[in-house]
Parts: structure tokens; sequence; C-alpha cells
């Protein structure tokens, strides 16, 4: 990690911020399961917290709009500190309460919509850390990519676990801790933003405590060339397919796998996939400032497509290998796509957009989840059409976003 070093200082505590944030989700997700069997709560509860991120997945429009009402540091600081408040809250009550296991399942989906507006306003936030250097936002992004896969995905979930059998209590102040000390770093960071010294001077609209906000993450907010409407066109179809191809083959795929090989080998497909996470990530870091967001995306294309015929294949190495392969690959791709936006769009011009490439991303959920139970009976072939869907996914096709750092 010797190359933290040529990042600035804005974005070094940003990453400190996104570190923490990782880890206090990460803990919270891989908490939820050891807490419902351990308070006792029924299982659908499962089902209605997924569909609930689901509705609130189709409200993205409403989390873009705060960041743009309010701006990025203010919304980002404010949630973050909101959601250690809702965990801090919850446990100081005594465990003992007849309804205190409900009261979980409330803090969960309260915390679903916070993290909405927290990954809009993360999104802006950092571009505006970056300021006009689009290199430095590339480079950036190659950290949160290997802190996403080792220490929010492998290490907070495991964390998360552990704590929840331990005590519950003490999974919600860890969680709680790390919320508050989240936003404590984006106050560093807003200080080593450009022009943070200029925020009060030249504003016209001083009616509001929120416009003198949104006014000042405006002065952070790097200058971009106009972006076609065929471009962003091209970036909302992307986010669509984007959870349109797994969320149509993958989980009917591991119940196929599960009903040929056994459902114990299921495991062993699941080590590859974290594994091939990872290896992602790091392959992410290393080529991603080198060969451009337009490069990492059609790698990452390629190789899901890959993946998705080696698991077409009917022996279980291929299965496996396929897994990693796919996981790999879909980092490459997702990293992409997200990355491209921000290096296109800033201020609220990337907060509006956000919030509509997170609806698509629902939509392209929904549609693969229903479209994939209609085929599950014949997993293989939804198979094929995910190969085809990359097949025709605007990453593959050649077409490319403008800008420097995309290349």
């Amino acid at each position: 990690m010797r190359g933290l070093s040529v990042l600035s200082r804005a974005l070094r505590w940003a990453l400190v911020g996104m570190t923490f944030s990782m880890l206090s989700n990460a803990i919270f997700e891989g908490s939820v399961i050891p807490s419902i069997l351990i308070v006792g709560l029924p299982a659908w509860v499962i089902a209605f917290r997924k569909t609930f991120n689901l509705v609130i997945d189709f409200a993205s429009p409403i989390p873009a709009w705060i960041v743009q009402r309010f701006g990025s540091f203010r919304s980002l600081a404010t949630t973050e500190g909101v959601e250690g408040v809702l965990c801090l809250a919850v446990a100081l009550v005594p465990n003992g309460w007849t309804y205190w296991k409900w009261l979980l399942l409330a803090l969960s989906c309260l915390l679903l919509m916070t993290g909405q507006v927290i990954d809009v306003a993360s999104e802006v936030f950092e571009v505006d850390a970056a300021g006009d250097d689009d290199n430095m936002l590339v480079k950036y992004s190659g950290y949160v990519a290997v802190i996403a896969s080792v220490a929010g995905t492998l290490l907070g979930q495991v964390a998360g676990s552990a704590l929840a059998n331990a005590s519950i209590m003490a999974m919600l102040l860890t969680s709680s801790a790390l919320s508050f000390a989240c936003a404590l770093t984006r106050f560093r960071t807003r200080e080593f933003m450009p022009g943070f010294g200029n925020d009060g001077e030249g504003g016209d609209d001083g009616d509001g405590s929120a416009d003198e906000s949104t006014a000042a993450d405006t002065s952070h907010a790097p200058q971009r060339t106009p972006v076609t409407r065929l471009t962003r066109a091209r970036l909302l179809i992307a986010s669509l397919l984007l959870a349109l191809i797994p969320s149509l083959w993958a989980s009917y795929a591991l119940l196929g796998i599960g009903s040929r090989y056994g459902s114990d080998m299921l495991t062993v497909v699941y080590a590859f996939g974290g594994v091939g996470s990872i290896i992602g990530s790091f392959v992410y870091m290393r080529l991603s400032a080198k060969l451009g967001m337009r490069a990492v995306s059609a790698i990452g294309a390629i190789a899901t497509a890959i993946s998705l015929a080696a698991v077409l294949v009917p022996e279980f190495a291929a299965v496996c290998v396929g897994w990693l392969i796919n996981n790999l690959g879909y980092g490459l791709l997702a990293h992409g796509v997200i990355v491209s936006r921000q290096l296109l769009l800033s201020g609220g011009d990337l907060a509006k957009f956000s919030g509509r490439a997170r609806f698509a991303y629902a939509i392209g959920g929904a549609v693969g989840t229903w479209g994939g139970w209609l085929g599950s009976a014949h997993w293989q072939i939804l198979a094929v059409v995910a190969l085809v869907l990359c097949r025709i996914h605007p990453v593959a096709q050649g077409h490319a976003w403008p800008g420097t750092a995309l290349r």
C-alpha cells in the first residue's frame, strides 16, 4: 500500500472514512442471520427485508434529491451520524423487552434507507475530494475495490457474525462507533478539499444553511465537459445490465449445481467466488490507472462471458473455475461502470444521475430475478441468455464514453 502516498490528503481521509463505512455496514449485514436465529424472529423476516430493500432501490431518486438539495458533505456526514445514533439507541434498549427483536428488524430497514443516501452522497463526495485530478480518482477507486473485498466482505461479515453470536449489544455498539468515526473523517476530508477556504465567497443565495452547504459543495466540484444524451443512455443501460445479468442466472444456477453435485459442494463454489472477487479487486487496482475504465470494463465483460461458457461445461471443476472468473469479471465491470460516471459527471448532476442509475439497477434486478424464476427449470438456458446479454452490453460492443481517464 505504499502507493497511498500518491493520493491527496483529502482522498486519504476519504479512504479512511470509506473503510469505516464498509466495516460498519458489513458488520451489521454479517450479523443479520445470526441475530434472527438468536432472538427468534420468523423466517419470513428475511424475505420481508429483501423485498423492502428492493422497494428502497426503486426509491433511489429520493436520496439523489436529498444530496442535490443539501450537498454531498452535509448529506454524508449527517446520515452517518444518524446511523450511529440509531445503532446506539437500539443497543441501550433492554433486550428483555418484549418487542426488542422487532426493534432490530426496524433498525435493519432504517439502515437500508440511510445506506441509499450514503451511497449516492459518497459517490459525489469522492469526486469533489479528487478535484480535477481524474487519474487520482481512478487510483483511489482501486484502493476502494481492495478494501471492499477484504475489509468489507471478508473481515467485516465474519466479525459481524462473531460479534452477534457473542453479544448483539456489542455488535450494535461496534457498528455505532464505526459510524460516528466515519462521520468525523468527512470533516477532515472536507478541510483538505480543493477550494475549501472559499466556501463562503461569491454566494448570492444566503437564505438558508442548506443552500450554503450546496453552494460549498458546488465550489469543490470539478468542472466536467458536457455529456451527451447518448452517453448517459449507455451508462444507464450498463447499470441495468449490471443487475440483470447476475440476477437472471446466478441464484438459479446455484440451485441447479446444488441439485447436480450436492448442496455441500456449494460451499466450494462460494469459496472460489470469494477468491475471484478478491483477485478481481487487486487486478482492478493494478490495471485501472494504466488501461482506463473502457478497457477495464471490456475485460470484465469478456471475463463474465467466458465464465458463463465455463459454467455450462458438465464438470464440477469447470463450474468452480467459471464461478471464480465470473466474480473476477463482474468486479471489473461493476467498478468500470460506476467510476466511469464519476469521471464524466460531478456535483448535483452526478447525484441526480446516480439516482437514475440505481433506479435502472433496481429494474434490472427485478426483471432478472423474476425472469430467471420463470426459466429456473432450465438454468443452462438462463446462462446462455446471460451470455447473449453480455454480448450486447455497451462496453462489449465497443461503445465508449469520452474522457481522458476512461481511454
